[in-house]
């Protein structure tokens, strides 16, 4: 982001005081602080701006959405994959903070994602990764017959 004009968006007022001013609480200036250090440093201008929670219905409910059935795999275990089976193209179940694969598939929106519901692609196309949702697994199992799937599938014990 180096060079870069940033709008950031905040529900919470006190944020965006405590961005433009400071705080009388020494932990929230010392983040305030760091934060204007870092901007400077990069040459970044961060322009704040709070929006009235009443005003922000939409931003707020994604926000509180919560994937329950979001799990991934370790370092350990990804790389065991990779060395047995070579790189996947493509994590078909995933979100951006567990996509193992340069394009994933989410079940909800998410920054990079290729596409919302692998369901409707045609999954022989290309060497997956499949670390889904166990109650989508019946489901991925016909589907990967029938599309004469090349890939890994991975389900908890």
């Amino acid at each position: 982001m180096k060079n870069q004009n940033v709008k950031w968006f905040t529900d919470n007022q006190a944020v965006e005081t405590i961005v433009h001013k400071g705080s009388e609480k020494q932990e929230l200036q010392d983040v305030a602080f760091s934060r204007f250090h870092l901007c400077i440093s990069n040459s970044v201008h961060l322009d704040m701006e709070w929006i009235p929670r009443k005003e922000n219905d939409q931003s707020d409910y994604l926000s509180k959405i919560v994937d329950y059935d979001d799990w991934g795999l370790s370092w350990y275990i990804l790389n065991l994959i990779q060395r047995r089976f070579g790189k996947n193209d493509v994590d078909w179940f995933a979100s951006s903070h567990n996509a193992e694969a340069d394009a994933f598939y989410s079940r909800f929106l998410n920054p990079c994602y290729v596409g919302v519901d692998a369901f409707v692609e045609n999954w022989d196309t290309h060497f997956g990764l499949f670390v889904p949702p166990i109650c989508l697994l019946s489901r991925i199992l016909k589907k990967m017959v029938r599309d004469r799937v090349c890939g890994v599938l991975v389900v908890p014990c």
